[in-house]
């Protein structure tokens, strides 16, 4: 390969590469829409607080479930939940879920009382 042959490669390799990044590979909408698909997944497999079912909460761990309840709480009222109601809000949820027997039902369904 002779040297300005090599030179035109690199450069039609060059004048390629740079139109990739000038023009992307898709438009704005389709990675907006990708990434709106993939929250959407995310979002129904690791749902939080109040939308997490009483099958989801039942296979939690104590500080899991700990967690769930703190942040329905934070999500239900301003502030940071006390201890108190954190505990308060938890046997509220364990008895929902018991009672109700249901395993689709959201912890939100539970009476707690701010």
């Amino acid at each position: 390969m002779t040297a300005s042959r090599r030179i035109r490669t690199a450069f039609v390799a060059a004048a390629a590469a740079a139109a990739l990044v000038l023009t992307g590979c898709g438009d704005d909408t389709d990675v907006e829409d990708t990434i709106g698909d993939f929250t959407e997944e995310v979002g129904d497999t690791f749902r939080t607080g109040g939308d997490t079912t009483c099958r989801e909460f039942a296979e939690q761990d104590p500080d899991e479930q700990r967690s769930t309840v703190e942040d329905f709480l934070s999500e239900e009222h301003e502030g940071e939940p006390s201890d108190a109601q954190i505990e308060g809000a938890s046997l509220a949820v364990t008895a929902l879920c018991a009672i109700e027997g249901n395993d689709e039902t959201p912890i939100r369904d539970a009476d707690i009382q701010p």
